[in-house]
């Protein structure tokens, strides 16, 4: 029996890859509707990052942009290859087609004029999954006529390697923030939401995220199409650094990305954490010192790896041509992994 093609098909160019089909036969996907995209779409751009640590900031300002648009968190490749870890169909290629819901509650959001939940397929391969949410992407952006779009969802940094392979014209976008601010934040948003964050006020889910994020940033900071950049530095100069970003990933910078002068559109009412970072560039204030006694703050300076931070931040700083950086929350720097 030949193979359905998944609703929305990704174009690839000459010389592009995406995910190797390993089971074809397992590829069956339901199709109501043939859409594809055009190869209009000039870049594919993912903002990643811990959370907590400026990936917000950096979604508003490269929605300012005339040529992007930007979406509500998706989380749909976590759905397609793992929340927390790699998913263990994923490994061998198949997919259950968890995107499929995340692409619908999208759908429900945005409510897209050509676009509908019933038009998605439910994919068993992860290639057919992965083109699915791209090509879903690409059609929302198209529909809006733009020629770029931002995904904004911070711990699709776990995948950034395979998003970076499959997902073809993309490039990733990852932010870091001090570990120290990274904990007080996370850990103040826990106890100022607890209905939605309660967990989080347990510091082992900050240290457990944060080491990671900044492992992965570490691993991949030589890789074509993968550019860290540092909060701080992004509060402190960002006309400079959005420049910088904007050359790295292929497009033009304009003066009006540091305006912000966009409603927020990707900002659901529910988010209200999310407010006070999207309207405007403030400078980094570290929390870290009043939130947690000496005990605590010595505890977590010993968990934290950030003397991978720090090497990571004295790199972009060369890169971008900024002064040295200097630690700005209180502390010893360590070199003790958790």
């Amino acid at each position: 029996m030949p193979q359905r093609k998944p609703v929305f098909s990704l174009p690839v160019a000459q010389g592009e890859q995406t995910t190797p089909d390993i089971h074809p036969r397992m590829a069956r996907t339901v199709s109501r509707m043939s859409l594809s995209t055009s190869n209009t779409i000039a870049k594919r751009i993912f903002v990643t990052g811990a959370s907590r640590s400026g990936t917000t900031l950096l979604q508003s300002l490269l929605a300012g942009h005339s040529r992007i648009y930007t979406f509500p968190e998706t989380g749909a490749f976590l759905r397609i290859l793992g929340m927390r870890r790699r998913a263990p169909l994923a490994l061998v290629g198949l997919s259950l087609g968890g995107e499929k819901k995340a692409l619908q509650r999208l759908c429900d959001t945005l409510q897209p004029a050509r676009l509908t939940r019933n038009q998605l397929s439910t994919c068993l391969t992860l290639k057919g999954s992965i083109e699915q949410v791209t090509g879903f992407l690409d059609n929302l952006a198209l529909e809006r006529d733009k020629s770029i779009w931002v995904e904004k969802t911070p711990r699709h940094f776990k995948y950034a390697d395979i998003l970076l392979r499959h997902v073809p014209r993309s490039h990733v976008l990852h932010i870091l923030r001090d570990g120290r601010d990274v904990l007080a934040s996370i850990y103040l948003r826990a106890q100022r939401y607890p209905d939605r964050f309660g967990k989080q006020g347990d510091l082992r889910y900050g240290i457990r995220l944060w080491n990671e994020a900044v492992r992965k940033a570490h691993a991949l900071m030589d890789t074509p199409g993968h550019s860290t950049l540092i909060y701080e530095d992004l509060t402190l100069r960002p006309d400079k650094v959005l420049h910088f970003l904007c050359t790295e990933a292929g497009i033009t910078f304009e003066p009006e990305m540091l305006r912000m002068s966009h409603d927020a559109y990707f900002i659901q009412g529910h988010e209200a954490w999310k407010r006070d970072t999207s309207t405007r560039v403030a400078p980094n204030t570290s929390k870290f010192a009043t939130v947690f006694d000496k005990a605590t703050r010595d505890w977590l300076e010993g968990k934290l790896r950030l003397d991978l931070y720090h090497e990571l931040r004295r790199s972009a700083s060369q890169r971008i041509g900024l002064e040295s950086s200097t630690q700005t929350a209180p502390g010893k720097e360590t070199n003790q992994p958790s």
